[in-house]
């Protein structure tokens, strides 16, 4: 397990006319509690976590992404983002394929 503080670069549709990079900074990883991140975003930082549970027939993934100054086109947008990341990923763990960039869910940003 990595110590706090770790520090993650990474990119959107590299082949993209307007690619972004994201920099996520661990925060807590602590067993037991949610895994935490930092995220600079457009020079707006937002904290992502994720929580598994369980019970006796499945697994629960919670996520959240927020800290959110307003609600924004943009917000919306990395919302949908998300939802196709996760579905893909729910593919992958029970079908053994998921749908990558970019073979998955086209979300248009203005």
């Amino acid at each position: 397990m990595k110590r706090s503080g770790t520090l993650l670069n990474f990119g959107f549709m590299p082949s993209a006319k307007n690619s972004t990079s994201r920099n996520l900074s661990r925060e807590s990883v602590s067993p037991g509690n949610p895994r935490r991140a930092k995220v600079q975003t457009n020079g707006e930082e937002t904290e992502v976590s994720f929580d598994l549970s369980t019970d006796e027939k499945q697994t629960f993934l919670q996520f959240r992404h927020s800290g959110w100054r307003e609600s924004t086109d943009f917000q919306g947008h990395c919302s949908m983002r998300w939802a196709v990341f996760l579905l893909s990923l729910k593919d992958v763990l029970e079908r053994g394929k998921g749908r990558p960039y970019p073979y998955d869910l086209e979300v248009h940003y203005r």
